[in-house]
């Protein structure tokens, strides 16, 4: 009996411990420190970028200098397509109109910097640069050009230049070729 008995609780024991819980393992080394992925050849973050000659180029050209002000649908402007602020001079020179296109650049890049979270080229900022002081830093910010090319979808970020093509709800000549221009900058190396 006795033998039974040994034998019963040899019997309970192993199925006690095949369904006691397991002991948690000791932690594992913690992983390795990672370094930063470098960003692909040629691409840079945003903090690292200005707006390049040919960026400047497509705005000066698009929007012409201009050195007296003049009205564009309820708005006053004046040299390369400044939005005028109350108090600003209706008549400038070129060289204050040089100073005006570089404080609105820098406006614009500013808001690259805050909306951008991928690497990009230096002439993909400029093409944005290019269509963000066209259409403003808050259409910008909430733009498919930004949006598609923080996705990973450059490709997309490239087409969607063309969809701002409108004013007034109206397509225009001269927007789409900008938005050609801006888009070619974009894609190219």
């Amino acid at each position: 009996m006795r033998l039974v008995l040994l034998a019963c609780l040899a019997l309970v024991a192993s199925a006690c411990a095949s369904t006691s819980p397991t002991r948690a393992s000791a932690p594992s080394a913690p992983p390795a420190a990672t370094t930063p992925a470098k960003p692909p050849t040629g691409m840079s973050p945003a903090s690292q970028l200005t707006t390049n000659e040919d960026g400047i180029a497509i705005i000066k050209k698009s929007e012409a200098l201009r050195l007296d002000s003049y009205e564009l649908g309820g708005s006053e402007f004046i040299g390369y397509g400044h939005l005028m602020r109350q108090g600003e001079a209706d008549h400038i020179t070129e060289a204050k109109a040089e100073a005006l296109l570089k404080a609105d650049l820098g406006d614009c890049e500013a808001a690259l910097r805050r909306g951008l979270t991928v690497p990009v080229s230096s002439n993909a900022f400029s093409a944005m640069v290019s269509l963000c002081y066209n259409i403003g830093t808050g259409n910008f910010g909430s733009s498919s050009v930004l949006k598609a090319l923080n996705n990973g979808d450059r490709a997309g970020a490239a087409d969607a230049f063309l969809l701002w093509n409108k004013a007034g709800g109206v397509v225009l000549d001269r927007l789409v070729s900008r938005r050609k221009e801006e888009r070619a900058l974009f894609l190219k190396g």
